[in-house]
């Protein structure tokens, strides 16, 4: 298919159709810096399939190798797709539903289920105690407030971070911490030879029932 402009032809172009547009793409247009008069398009065969008048449009948008002709206000906001409608309702329902199960509307053990819910953990954020975030497609709740770093991961931070919905995140097991980035805070819960310990000090990498710890009867 080819076009002809004020009696110049263009081979090797497409020409798409929508209600106030009309779009022309081709190698052979680069260079053109505006149309006037009539576009007439032509099959191969030099049959004339159309023709389109320049004037008929508000506006011309010419780019290398295209040509646009267009009523479409400048400004105009396409209304928004099926698509896009559902996609906003999937994103409100997450946000409700994540909200809820940290203000503890939803129970734990019902929100575990649905991970992909929640935001993703993520480095380098302040977290509170309760927050509940995905990680590799599990729900982990914040026990205790911290920054989060590299190598601090939910599943790697145990004095950190529980599994939601896990019966024993209230007092989870205690576990030597390796530094301080993953020392028990003052007031942090655990259980250890099967009793339940409440942390004395800030910064503790004590073994409970050793020092630092307060049995909890």
């Amino acid at each position: 298919m080819y076009i002809k402009i004020n009696g110049s032809n263009y081979p090797n172009v497409n020409r798409f159709y929508k209600p106030n547009e009309i779009v022309y793409t081709g190698d052979t247009l680069y260079g053109l810096v505006s149309v006037s008069g009539i576009i007439s398009v032509y099959a191969n065969n030099d049959f004339l399939l159309c023709e389109d008048n320049t004037e008929d449009y508000a506006r011309q948008i010419i780019s290398e190798g295209s040509i646009t002709l267009t009523n479409i206000p400048e400004d105009y906001v396409p209304p928004k797709t099926l698509a896009d409608r559902v996609n906003e309702i999937e994103q409100a329902t997450a946000i409700s539903f994540s909200t809820m199960a940290e203000n503890g509307d939803i129970q734990e053990d019902v929100a575990s289920n649905y991970p992909d819910l929640f935001k993703d953990w993520a480095s380098g954020v302040s977290y509170s105690v309760g927050n509940l975030r995905s990680f590799q497609s599990v729900l982990y709740k914040c026990v205790q407030n911290h920054t989060s770093q590299d190598g601090w991961e939910p599943d790697k931070a145990v004095s950190l971070w529980a599994k939601a919905g896990d019966p024993t995140v209230e007092w989870p097991e205690w576990v030597q911490p390796t530094g301080a980035h993953d020392a028990y805070a003052k007031g942090a819960k655990v259980s250890h030879l099967d009793k339940h310990w409440i942390s004395d000090i800030d910064a503790n990498v004590y073994e409970p029932s050793v020092s630092s710890w307060s049995e909890v009867v």
